[in-house]
């Protein structure tokens, strides 16, 4: 990356690996860093030494946290739900826990 580079994660922190992250934002390899996802959750003392640094920008997981995501989300959730519960319909594509919902029916 160029020196003057910002890097941007919003996706997973698994894309990169941290111990080199901290060593290019620690040493001005690269200007900075934006992060919205981190190994652990809460952060472990790595990721606050990341988060630390004065040229580096957390937020805590919202970058995907639009109106319409949301919306949407619920939405989806809704009707599951609905389906499941109040229709019987229990072979909802969207449910990835089903041995857990089922065992409260």
């Amino acid at each position: 990356m160029h020196r003057n580079a910002l890097f941007v994660n919003t996706a997973r922190a698994s894309v990169v690996n941290r111990n080199d992250l901290y060593e290019v934002l620690a040493s001005g390899s690269i200007k900075g860093a934006i992060l919205d996802v981190f190994d652990n959750e809460p952060p472990d003392e790595l990721d606050y030494k990341i988060i630390d640094l004065p040229n580096v920008m957390a937020t805590p997981h919202i970058a995907g946290a639009t109106f319409e995501v949301e919306d949407h989300h619920v939405r989806i959730m809704n009707k599951v739900l609905i389906d499941w519960f109040i229709n019987g319909i229990q072979t909802a594509d969207k449910i990835y826990n089903k041995e857990v919902v089922a065992s409260v029916i």
